[in-house]
């Protein structure tokens, strides 16, 4: 995923307001623009990939070639169709995939914000 960022990605895939729900989930309205960044920049990181590799799981190996290119192209429409011949209802299945990866995430985000090193997990 080269030409976009995980949270462009996060935002294309569940929209824009998952990150104000985030936040909100979180209670970290208080913090700093970076400590918030840093916090939505992880959780977008491991939700962005935790989705690539469900649908990657999913599809044939010879269409898992084309996903990426898919993904890396941000053809969103193109994408969406691409996928709805594995999956009936893609908008659906990334956001049972983000909530998983978001509420697992979670503790992590916390640890951030008290300061807890993180790095050595």
């Amino acid at each position: 995923m080269s030409t976009q960022t995980e949270k462009e990605v996060v935002d294309q895939i569940l929209g824009q307001e998952f990150t104000q729900n985030i936040i909100a989930e979180l209670e970290i309205q208080g913090q700093s623009p970076e400590i918030q960044a840093e916090i939505i920049s992880m959780i977008g990181a491991n939700i962005s990939r935790r989705i690539i590799w469900a649908i990657l799981e999913l599809l044939p190996q010879k269409e898992q070639v084309v996903f990426t290119e898919l993904v890396d192209s941000g053809n969103w429409p193109v994408l969406e169709t691409f996928l709805r011949t594995y999956i009936p209802n893609p908008q659906e299945f990334a956001q049972h995939e983000a909530m998983l990866e978001f509420e697992s995430t979670k503790t992590r985000a916390r640890m951030i914000l008290e300061g807890v090193d993180t790095e050595g997990e």
